[in-house]
Parts: structure tokens; sequence; C-alpha cells
């Protein structure tokens, strides 16, 4: 069997470090100068809100840019850039709010590129054998798809590379469905469908405990790059020291194909794996330790499982940090905090609150719950139900504090900041990359 070629290089900031990268793996070998190119990018939350932060969680503006860049020069000029970002109007998350936010509006002006929000396509629906899904039009008509991942950790699927990016290529409605139906398989199905011609991992920055901004970044400057997204993510798993064996979407997926998940079938270039392994957890804190690490007692939120869709995890991040934030050194009676279809209130729980729909169908029966419908579920919503439960004049009193906080935010005189125990500071982490 021929071993595929993956690229490891160090970036350096000029487009020569993306030129590299695809000449050692032949990387514009099927391209053609009239192709119809789509670039798919990873932008998973990105908001208007300029605190939030987007340094290992989205794509790199600039790796975007090196790429557009070499197939100009290739000639090429029917260019594309397509995502379907997660919606959510408080915190003010869409694909053309992330468009603006990461600079990608701007380099699209620059160089003459067509931006498509996959939310608002035309869809094709496409058996993927457990179920049907809807994949947007621009995903499967295109003659050149190049995928462009982070190099980052997924709480619920380990790693997110090439393979899981192509997840945001799908209606809304079916990405729920893949949740539902099995996170990992559906994955793996999607790609023997949706076969990028290149994927460039990009690694300038990495994220540790992914997906989201929960996560903390660190500075690893590497590209990987393949003609063959499995090996190139056998590759990136590699470098943030998981086991490819471990991931099972991986697993999965090689299975479907008959691929080989041994580095030892793969031919690298560039850079040696050992040489620029980077190791990240990608497992959250328990509950009990983020509660602990802000002196807060009694309260408890359990981990909801790989049901729990991105909108909705997208939530629970920015619930959670606003309450940590307002009950820092509180103590509870025991309160719980559920989400998704698959968790059930702890015995000694007194107080449950559960947050979104899927939560309120599946405890239904609970006479000791809190319900808080919603798909997804409002973050203020739950604020001001949560509260207003939890404390007749403390509740009230930061309810008042957050509405303040609220007004303030959409005169823009305010901007909230989660809490986080480390900093982004320069000159690592460069905004720059993202203009």
């Amino acid at each position: 069997m021929t071993k595929q070629s993956v690229s490891i290089v160090r970036y350096r900031e000029n487009n020569e470090t993306i030129r590299n990268a695809l000449e050692l793996c032949d990387g514009f070998k099927e391209l053609k100068a009239n192709d119809k190119i789509l670039i798919k990018p990873n932008i998973v939350m990105a908001s208007r809100r300029k605190k939030i932060p987007l340094y290992g969680v989205v794509t790199t503006t600039r790796v975007i840019e090196d790429i557009i860049i070499l197939l100009s020069e290739y000639g090429c000029n029917d260019i594309t850039i397509g995502e379907g970002s997660p919606f959510h109007k408080e915190l003010e998350l869409s694909t053309l709010n992330g468009f603006k936010s990461t600079g990608l509006t701007r380099v699209a002006e620059k160089y003459g590129v067509k931006l498509v929000d996959f939310n608002k396509s035309e869809f094709r629906s496409v058996d993927l054998g457990p179920t049907k899904v809807k994949l947007a039009r621009e995903s499967l008509e295109n003659d050149f798809l190049i995928n462009v991942p982070v190099l980052k950790t997924h709480v619920q699927t380990t790693v997110s590379l090439s393979l899981k990016n192509l997840k945001g290529c799908l209606k809304q409605s079916s990405k729920m469905k893949f949740h539902k139906t099995g996170l990992e398989e559906m994955i793996a199905r999607l790609n023997t469908v949706l076969k990028p011609k290149l994927s460039v991992i990009d690694g300038v920055y990495s994220l540790e405990r992914g997906p989201s901004t929960s996560g903390r970044a660190y500075r690893t400057n590497l590209i990987i790059a393949s003609r063959d997204a499995f090996s190139g993510d056998i590759v990136g798993a590699t470098c943030l020291g998981i086991d490819p064996l471990t991931v099972e979407y991986l697993t999965q997926y090689g299975a479907l194909t008959g691929q080989s998940s041994s580095l030892e079938d793969i031919e690298i270039k560039g850079e040696s794996v050992d040489d620029v392994i980077f190791p990240l957890e990608w497992r959250m804190m328990k509950a009990e330790q983020i509660m602990a690490d802000y002196d807060i007692k009694g309260a408890t939120f359990q981990w909801p499982g790989n049901t729990l869709c991105t909108n909705c995890a997208i939530m629970s991040d920015a619930f959670l940090g606003v309450f940590l934030k307002d009950y820092k050194g509180s103590y509870f009676n025991n309160i719980e905090f559920l989400m998704g279809d698959k968790v059930h209130p702890l015995e000694e729980s007194k107080l449950v609150f559960l947050l979104g729909n899927c939560a309120v169908k599946n405890n239904s029966d609970c006479d000791k719950a809190v319900k808080i419908s919603g798909c997804p579920v409002g973050v203020g919503d739950s604020i001001v139900k949560v509260y207003n439960t939890l404390g007749k004049f403390k509740g009230k009193k930061l309810l008042a504090v957050r509405m303040l906080k609220g007004m303030a935010e959409k005169l823009g005189i305010y901007e909230e900041t989660l809490p986080r125990t480390f900093s982004y500071d320069q000159p690592d982490f460069d905004r720059a990359f993202y203009r």
C-alpha cells in the first residue's frame, strides 16, 4: 500500500510556511486553475465581543490568507470560504459575525473571495447509513475542498481536527441529529461522503480542554498538511500527545475505509513528530474541582455526555462562567445543574436546575426541579430563574447588577470578562493573526 504523505512545518510569520508545507505533501497535485474551490475553516465560536478569545478556538485568518495567496499564484480565481457557525443571539454568535471578528471579511474583500454562510445555504440530503442528513450545497458542489481546522482537543471527541471540522457543513438540525444518533460514528460516516483534496491543520495555537473558550490555548507554531485528511488527523492527534487509537471517530473511519491508524504507514515529511509533540489534556476538569477553585460548596454540574449539541455547550460555558463569577465563595445545600437528555439528578441533590428542552423532557417527573426550557436555553433566562430561586436578597442584588452590566454592554461602555486562571499575553498571543 502506498503511504500517504503528511508534512509537519514550524510556523513562521510569512506565507513561505504554508508554501513549504504544501510542497512537502504535494498539496496542489490535483488542483486545476479553473477549479471551483471551497475553503472550510473552523469558526465554532466567534463573536463581535473582543474579549472572547479566538486563540486555538478558531482558524487563524493569517493561515487562510496565506492559502489564498498561493491559490491566486496558481491562477485560481473561483474561491469561496464557507462555514456554518453556531448561532446565539445573546452572545452575538453567528457565521457573519465570525467572518467579521476573525478578519475573514477583510480578506475576502481584498482577494475577491466569496463568503458563504452554510446556515443560509440550500441543502442536499445525504444518506449516511443510520440516518439521513442535510449538507450545504457548496460542500458537495465544488472541485477542490480545502479543510483548515485547528489543532485542538475536544471534550466530547478527544480531538477536533480535519474529520470533525466537516460537521460545520451540516444543517443545524442535522448537527443535532449527529449528537442523538452517535457523534463519533456519524463524523466517520460523513467523511466517507465529503472528501477534501487538501487538509491544513492550523496549529499556530493549540487548545487544551477544548473546543470552546473555556479551554486554554498555547502557542505551538505548527502546520500539518496532507492530501489525506485521515492521515493528517493521525499525525495531529499524535502531536497533541493523544494516541489516535483512543479517538473513536478515527478508529471508526479506519474500520469503514480499511485505512491504517499507524504512524508507520504514513510518510512524514519536514519536522519529526517526536520533536514537535506538545501534550495537551482533553478532559474537562470535574465540576467539583471547578466549584472548589471558586470556593463554591454544595453545587455540582454533571457531565452531559456526547448528546449535548454545540449550541447548548456554548450556553453552558457562558452560564457557568457568570455563575462562578457571581457566586464565588458561596455555600449551597446540594444544588445541581443538568443539561442534555442522558443525565438524571444525583440522589443527594435537593434542588435541580434543568437547563434546556432535552434535560426538561428527560427529567419530566423530577419533583425537585426548576425547569428552564429552550433550544438552546437562553443565558439570560437561565440566570434570572436560577438567581431568583437561590436567594431572595443576594439573587435579586446580583440580578440588578447583571441588568446594569447588560445595559452598559449595549451602550458599548462595558464588556463582560468571564473568569479564568490564566491570561493571554503578548507577544505569543497576537490578535493580528485574526485581522
